[in-house]
């Protein structure tokens, strides 16, 4: 007769478990491997994804090596599952990549533009300004045009320029009247 072995029973429990923690995980990573793809929740999903893909394929490759009759189905399609959340994953960053590229060009090429726009409204407004304003004023400009140069930050200059408005009490709080008790 085949005799029981609680060694083995109690092992094939522990196995079971990390068998389906592997296949919850690589499921997961499969779901956000899919939301990976989406333009505005893709950068999101692409770390937790990964994360729970690399977990999934190193659980499932652990509960192959373990995994008895019972549970090597679960084990291959926990390690299956982790390995195709990993290439959709993949994908989904040079996908990310390929959105991105065009919009850091387009970027890049208005910098200049906007610059430009930026530098022609002070000009303009510079009409209006009191004249001890307008140095700070061109020292600000030159600090944008030539960040490295300058030691100062351009939000000291700034502050030079415009400094928070100093703001006076124009509310007084009076003491609430008590009423007459006698009446």
């Amino acid at each position: 007769m085949n005799k029981i072995s609680y060694s083995d029973a109690r092992r094939s429990v522990t196995d079971t478990v990390s068998t389906a923690f592997a296949l919850i995980l690589g499921v997961i990573g499969l779901i956000l491997a899919l939301f990976a793809f989406l333009p505005c929740l893709g950068w999101v999903a692409i770390v937790p994804g990964l994360l729970c893909a690399i977990l999934a394929i190193i659980l499932g490759a652990v509960a192959v090596k373990r995994s008895d009759d019972r549970t090597y189905g679960s084990a291959r399609g926990a390690l299956t599952c982790g390995c195709v959340s990993l290439v959709v994953i993949m994908g989904a960053i040079v996908y990310q990549g390929m959105i991105l590229a065009p919009v850091m060009k387009q970027a890049d090429a208005h910098t200049e533009e906007f610059k430009w726009t930026a530098c022609s409204a002070v000009k303009e407004a510079r009409k209006e300004m009191h004249p001890d304003a307008c140095d700070a004023v061109d020292r600000v400009i030159s600090l944008i045009d030539h960040p490295k140069e300058k030691a100062e930050t351009v939000t000291e200059r700034f502050l030079e320029v415009a400094p928070p408005v100093k703001r006076e009490a124009t509310a007084v709080l009076e003491e609430p009247k008590a009423e007459n008790p006698g009446k």
